[in-house]
């Protein structure tokens, strides 16, 4: 009984993990890296250098949390990080 107890447990933590790692670090990323294809596509390599380091800092940050919740702002930030420096332009 306890082991069917433990493995439901288990069972909803690893759906609450991929359900994370898809919204948190695979959706931004993915975003990120298209408007970096993007941008070289149209030969804007300066912007595209930029966009690339914001998404290489994030990385680097969400390599180096040790939180669970700090990890998911690290790389859910990073469009918002390509926005701000868009109006700096």
């Amino acid at each position: 009984m306890t082991s069917i107890f433990w493995i439901g447990v288990m069972s909803i933590r690893t759906a609450i993990h991929k359900l994370w790692l898809i919204s948190a670090v695979k959706a931004p990323t993915r975003m990120a890296l298209n408007k970096i294809k993007g941008e070289i596509d149209r030969n804007d390599i300066e912007s595209a250098k930029r966009d690339f380091e914001i998404l290489r800092n994030q990385w680097l940050k969400f390599e180096s949390e040790p939180e669970f919740g700090t990890k998911a702002e690290a790389m859910g930030t990073i469009m918002e990080k390509v926005s701000e420096e868009e109006k700096k332009k």
